[in-house]
């Protein structure tokens, strides 16, 4: 570690030599723990570098032990004072791998939080309402595919830019691409096998009582139901990483496969049984779809998948503060978002509790 940190000095020119002298404090910001740092007044004599042990503890002022690597520490003492006024003012230095950043995550989660929950929101919300009539599905679907173009475009010419804007246009791509796998399920384009067809080839509804365990013939019919559009998903998933191959921004076809496994847990914990399964929100023609829908009670499954989304979200954070480029600190940030949305969602689903967040699309879809 040790050897590592003064190669990492020596690489970035650090004037190392004329500058190792003690000083008082580092009042520079880390983003190690977003907040000012200094070498621990009580740190092991080891621990600290040379020119700090010939001088001594009493010289070592803090208030809090960093967790920032050693070489960002050692950058911050031997850099002398004009250079830490330019790190204060241009809020961020890059040593090696080590990244020193003050507010970079707060301005990430931010962004993250404006343009996910949004899209989410309003999105969910259209898909709903254009599901009046015929023809206003016609219109989603005509839609819902040239913004299905324009994402692959966008992944695919932002895929070699390394910036936190290129990982939120790649991302808003891969979403687009997702609304528009949305837009054929909802629309009745692409679905499945469904168990019957009614005089109008449409699927119709079955109306069965719910069983008080899910079976497996069960579960092959309710995969039977969804299979083309389940295909074709991962075949979406599948071109996007294609145009990503070895790209250093993957984060639309990350969204995208991020989409998909966040409807098979949904899909899932609803199987199983869930107390709000939110049936209103399936049109009249996927009605059918209904008799797949497990008994009214939460099952285990729902406190698995909120675990496995809020461990997936947990991950995405601490990637924010260990990613090196800044797309992929951006991108971790959209993720950790999205997995949180996906935790609200099965809470959700496992609460008796309708939170109107789509009322009006609801009522566009009626026409009232």
């Amino acid at each position: 570690m040790r050897g590592q940190m003064w190669r990492a000095m020596a690489a970035e020119g650090v004037p190392w030599p004329s500058r190792m002298r003690c000083r008082r404090r580092v009042d520079l910001p880390v983003w190690a723990c977003r907040r000012f740092c200094w070498i621990p007044r009580h740190a092991p004599r080891r621990l600290l570098p040379p020119w700090r042990k010939r001088c001594g503890r009493a010289m070592c002022h803090c208030r809090t032990a960093t967790r920032a690597p050693s070489a960002v520490r050692c950058a911050a003492l031997a850099c002398s004072q004009e250079g830490r006024g330019a790190m204060r003012e241009s809020r961020a230095v890059s040593l090696g791998a080590a990244t020193v950043v003050a507010v970079e995550g707060r301005a990430l989660f931010l962004r993250a939080v404006r343009y996910v929950v949004g899209f989410w929101w309003l999105a969910t919300g259209l898909i709903i309402a254009m599901q009046r009539s015929a023809p206003t599905r016609f219109l989603a679907l005509i839609v819902a595919t040239w913004l299905m173009c324009a994402g692959y475009w966008e992944i695919w010419s932002r895929r070699h830019d390394a910036d936190a804007r290129a990982a939120l246009r790649s991302f808003l791509g891969g979403a687009a691409i997702w609304a528009w796998v949305s837009v054929t399920f909802y629309g009745g384009w692409i679905i499945g096998v469904a168990p019957s067809a009614g005089p109008s080839g449409l699927p119709m509804a079955m109306p069965v009582a719910m069983p008080s365990v899910p079976s497996w013939a069960a579960a092959v019919l309710a995969i039977r139901a969804t299979i083309f559009s389940d295909v074709t998903a991962l075949g979406c998933t599948a071109l996007a990483y294609a145009l990503v191959h070895r790209a250093p921004n993957k984060a639309g076809a990350n969204g995208v496969l991020a989409f998909w496994g966040m409807q098979q847990i949904a899909k899932l914990a609803v199987f199983f049984g869930v107390e709000n399964p939110a049936g209103n929100f399936l049109p009249p023609h996927l009605a059918h779809l209904r008799q797949f829908f497990g008994p009214p009670v939460n099952s285990p499954f729902v406190f698995v998948g909120i675990a496995l989304c809020a461990l997936c979200a947990a991950a995405c954070v601490r990637r924010t503060r260990r990613a090196p480029t800044e797309a992929a600190r951006q991108e971790a940030a959209m993720l950790a978002v999205l997995f949180g949305l996906a935790v609200l969602e099965l809470a959700i689903l496992g609460v008796r509790i309708d939170p109107g967040f789509w009322n009006p699309f609801l009522a566009a879809r009626a026409g009232s």
